[in-house]
């Protein structure tokens, strides 16, 4: 997950759209929100 976590860092516009294209995909949905959820708490 670290290289996902530099995405965010990176560019937080792309995570959130990439969430909403992911919504339907349920793996990559989790992903997603878990990364959210901690980008957003720090």
């Amino acid at each position: 997950l670290w290289f996902l976590t530099q995405k965010v860092s990176m560019n937080k516009t792309f995570l959130i759209s990439s969430y909403m294209k992911e919504e339907t995909r349920n793996d990559s949905k989790d992903i997603l929100t878990a990364c959210c959820h901690e980008f957003l708490a720090n």
